[in-house]
């Protein structure tokens, strides 16, 4: 595959399925929050203890957050390499984002010490979320 169909495929991909990615991010960062009804009170107040004394649940949900981020930054750094901007550097970026995105998403699933998610996911919803995300 030359350079310029890696570009324009990295690029498509942006524009597509990582959207998708980041509704599904925003989707996996709320999950954990879901176990009781938002009130004035809870929307504004920090999480309760027992939520953050959950194993790996604040890792989960800061792990979340950086697959959001990781949607905006690989579709920028596909569009900076497109646009022969920087291209050695927003190649590297598109790659490490691309890798990252997909070891957060292996760990929200299989769980990863490394990431502090010690234990893999239950919950079948979420898990349905991952591997739709996966799949897509």
């Amino acid at each position: 595959m030359t350079q310029l169909t890696k570009t324009t495929s990295l690029f498509n991909i942006s524009q597509s399925s990582l959207n998708m990615a980041a509704l599904w991010a925003i989707a996996l960062g709320t999950a954990c929050l879901t176990a009781a009804p938002a009130t004035a009170e809870s929307v504004s107040a920090a999480p309760p203890p027992e939520l953050l004394s959950t194993e790996g649940a604040q890792a989960r949900m800061m792990q979340s957050n950086n697959l959001r981020t990781l949607t905006q930054m690989v579709p920028s750094a596909a569009c900076n390499l497109h646009a022969g901007i920087a291209p050695d550097m927003s190649q590297d970026l598109v790659n490490f984002g691309s890798d990252e995105f997909d070891r957060i998403l292996s760990a929200l699933k299989l769980g990863n010490p490394d990431l502090g998610i010690t234990q893999p996911e239950t919950r079948r919803m979420t898990l349905a979320d991952i591997t739709a995300l996966e799949n897509t």
